[in-house]
Parts: C-alpha cells; sequence; structure tokens
C-alpha cells in the first residue's frame, strides 16, 4: 500500500521539498498546531515539551486540554 498524503507541521515546510512528493504521488500538506499553555508545577511555562509533561502536571485532564487545542 502506498501513502496518498503526508501531513507535517507547518515549520517543516522549510526542510522537506515538495516536488519529491509530488513525483511519488504523494500529497503534501502542512498545518499549523498551537500548543496549549497550562500551569506548570516549577516555574514558568515552557512551551513545545512533550505530551508527557502535560499528563505529568494534569494527570487525565490532560485529554480534556489537548482537545480543546485542535486547530487543523
Amino acid at each position: 500500500m502506498k501513502a496518498r498524503s503526508f501531513q507535517a507541521q507547518s515549520p517543516a515546510r522549510k526542510y522537506l521539498d515538495p516536488e519529491l512528493f509530488q513525483k511519488e504521488g504523494i500529497e503534501l500538506r502542512f498545518f499549523r498546531y498551537d500548543a496549549p499553555v497550562y500551569p506548570q508545577l516549577w516555574g514558568d511555562f515552557l512551551a513545545n515539551l512533550s505530551t508527557l509533561d502535560l499528563v505529568l502536571n494534569f494527570g487525565p485532564k490532560a485529554q480534556d486540554i489537548l482537545l480543546r487545542q485542535q486547530r487543523f
């Protein structure tokens, strides 16, 4: 089975060659993801950490935070 599309975050645009994807018949799609801002236990907020950080700070509520943030 062959991929028909490839999705990447917008900042990856500068690293990907659209012609290579087009040559293989793969649609290249970019999206913007705004990471959630949430209180962290130690110090100032550090953006773009792992989902694990969110889970360790919020436990089961982490899923609700992520689902509210989806903006594709």
